[in-house]
């Protein structure tokens, strides 16, 4: 299963309507819920990292074509490069099944139940008013239980090590959480690989043309007393069009 059809012009602007004063979290559940429509928000927020990214990116793929541009510093010799990553490269496919992996993890005598991070730990995380903040709600949602010989432990004092050693095995069990892309610098030949977040990524290409989309609208209303709906009925191409007449283009 597949999204059907990217984002219409009026979903465009009404989802970052929606978004607009939100968090990667809350943008992130937005987004899920745009791409999947048929589920409940329980639903939505029981979604792993990687299972909501792949949908993501999925519904951003639909919107606007298979190919993703941007720029990007090299950090080697801080040239901007302009760069085309396809959707095959990412590699990241929605399936049905997008509830959190569970994670057993054993160092050292201690032994630890968790699971991977999903909607609602996120959004707590998200929530909290610093980053060392945030890592402590995290580690409380994710780990489920924790036990040694001398008994039960709680999450926030597992040792660093063990600590450690579930956040490899959780980026094990969701691969999809953290999607690295690797790119060759055109000027320096450093290659490194960044992480790719489909949710600032998408946000940020849906920002910009919800801009473009309220410019045309503006100067087509003015132009030729158009409604809203009326402009937003045009395709890309059309409006364009139409604009570039009002400006002698």
């Amino acid at each position: 299963m597949r999204v059907a059809s990217g984002l219409s012009p009026t979903e465009l602007l009404e989802l970052t309507d929606a978004g607009a004063a939100s968090d990667s979290a809350e943008r992130g559940l937005l987004l899920l819920a745009a791409a999947r429509p048929d589920l409940s928000a329980d639903a939505l927020e029981g979604f792993g990292l990687g299972a909501r990214d792949a949908w993501v990116m999925d519904l951003r793929c639909a919107t606007f074509g298979d190919e993703l541009s941007g720029r990007v510093a090299c950090p080697a010799c801080a040239t901007s490069l302009a760069v085309a990553i396809s959707r095959d490269e990412i590699g990241l496919e929605p399936g049905e099944q997008g509830a959190a992996v569970p994670v057993w993890v054993e160092l050292d005598g201690t032994v630890v139940e968790a699971r991977t991070p999903d909607g609602s730990a996120l959004l707590a995380a998200a929530a909290q008013p610093d980053v060392e903040a945030a890592r402590r709600s995290l580690i409380a949602s994710c780990v489920v239980q924790a036990s040694a010989a001398s008994g039960a432990i709680a999450p926030l004092d597992l040792p660093a090590a063990v600590l450690e050693a579930v956040g490899e095995a959780i980026l094990a069990a969701d691969p999809g959480a953290e999607v690295g892309v690797p790119l060759d610098c055109a000027v320096c030949a450093h290659r490194w690989t960044p992480v790719l977040d489909p949710v600032l990524f998408f946000w940020a290409e849906l920002h910009a043309a919800g801009t473009q989309l309220l410019d045309d609208v503006h100067q087509l209303a003015a132009g030729y007393g158009w409604s809203e709906p009326e402009v937003l009925r045009l395709s890309a191409s059309r409006r364009r069009r139409y604009v570039d007449r009002l400006l002698d283009v």
